[in-house]
């Protein structure tokens, strides 16, 4: 992660990238993590079986 102004950066292992606006501590849109949720591949991450 990386953190700039006003926005922060997030990168995955495939060198994919998210920037999102820092809030202040108030909620971020859905739209922000949908996105993160992608680039962090956890609908897989979630279907997984457990051993």
């Amino acid at each position: 992660m990386r953190s700039k102004g006003s926005h922060h950066t997030f990168r995955n292992f495939d060198g994919l990238k998210i920037t999102v606006p820092k809030t202040g501590g108030r909620m971020v849109k859905g739209v922000y993590i949908k996105q993160i949720a992608a680039l962090l591949k956890l609908e897989e991450w979630q279907d997984e079986p457990e051993d």
